[in-house]
């Protein structure tokens, strides 16, 4: 091979290594500082049916419990929802004297710790007997304020 030709693949492989190694180098820092683990909570509530049943409902939690991701999932009664919602809105009497009239349904709320949400795997339990409306919140962290996940495939 003639000098001048070799010379001429010197800076191309020289440019490739130094990207190659960077770009190594840049995915080791990210993995060490804990960028790649799970950074957001979501809170996965299944509002339930006013008369669902005993069966219906362990069904649900047991859906629920078996679902990738899971944390932990808790059962907040009717009575709880209420009581919970009145403890809010001590602050304002007028505002709880209006909600007080108001039913809130039981429901499960089921935890997750995820970088991403998939909804997806949402599907079966949405469409359960039993279960009036699934929504999917991902909880409020310093300097991010909380939200509603979209996921179509629950309606």
């Amino acid at each position: 091979m003639e000098p001048g030709r070799r010379r001429r693949w010197v800076l191309p492989v020289a440019v490739v290594s130094a990207f190659l190694v960077g770009a190594a180098a840049a995915t080791a820092v990210i993995a060490l500082t804990g960028r790649l683990e799970p950074d957001h909570r979501f809170t996965v509530t299944a509002i339930l049916e006013e008369n669902v049943t005993a069966e219906q409902k362990a069904a649900v939690q047991s859906a629920l419990s078996a679902l990738d991701g899971v944390e932990e999932v808790v059962f907040e009664s009717s009575e709880d929802a209420q009581r919970k919602m009145q403890e809010n809105l001590k602050s304002d009497p007028e505002l709880a004297r209006q909600v007080s009239v108001l039913t809130l349904p039981a429901s499960f709320k089921a935890d997750f710790h995820e970088r991403v949400f998939n909804c997806g795997r949402l599907t079966p339990v949405a469409h359960m007997p039993g279960i009036k409306e699934v929504t999917v919140h991902q909880r409020p962290t310093i300097g991010r304020p909380g939200a509603t996940v979209g996921c179509g495939n629950l309606y």
